[in-house]
């Protein structure tokens, strides 16, 4: 089933890992379950929810569940149960994923929490950053790097559009701009290398 997930086939991938999950083995297999739920995320979160909670049984506070689940929540409009799943995950995950802390920052801002997704989002960069500085010359940090300035650039384009903003809101908005343009550029000499 992750040999077809990994192909890119998602049908396949859920046949086979539906059928090992219910299986006297698969039954008590909490990866098989949240690989049923990463599949389900973008277009059935109702199903991918079944499936994130039958692995938490499992594996109780399981960061990747939890974002998952918060991811799941979200999509179905349960903004609260939503903001509250990443804040665990974000606190379980000893591994400073990136991914989780960027979801915090995101639930943050959709609940207008403007100062908890600015601090959120400015942790999601530095953890980014010492992606980078872990894996010098590697393509997927930068790219992850990029993401986390694509999400400051958002969330301080919203907070200078809104009433009282403060000047330095559209300041960090233009730097962050430029940053960004510099890890394109880094980008870019990745695909003249791969090409030469």
């Amino acid at each position: 089933g992750r040999a077809w997930a990994l192909m890119g086939s998602s049908m396949a991938a859920i046949r086979e890992l539906e059928k090992f999950v219910e299986s006297r083995e698969g039954r008590l297999e909490w990866k098989a379950f949240r690989a049923l739920g990463d599949l389900f995320i973008e277009g059935f979160p109702q199903q991918a929810k079944h499936y994130y909670r039958k692995a938490l049984a499992l594996k109780a506070d399981e960061p990747s569940l939890l974002y998952g689940l918060s991811r799941a929540e979200f999509q179905t409009g349960n903004q609260k149960e939503a903001l509250d799943l990443a804040q665990r995950a974000v606190r379980r995950d000893t591994n400073q994923h990136v991914a989780y802390i960027a979801h915090l920052a995101r639930m943050y801002m959709a609940r207008q929490q403007w100062s908890d997704a600015d601090r959120t989002a400015l942790n999601a960069l530095e953890a980014a950053k010492e992606k980078v500085e872990d894996s010098p010359g590697h393509l997927g940090p930068l790219v992850v790097l990029q993401d986390q300035f694509d999400l400051l650039i958002s969330l301080m384009r919203t907070r200078s559009q809104l009433p009282g903003a403060s000047p330095e809101d559209s300041s960090r908005w233009a730097q962050y701009i430029v940053d960004r343009a510099d890890i394109a550029v880094r980008l870019a000499k990745h695909d003249a290398l791969s090409i030469l």
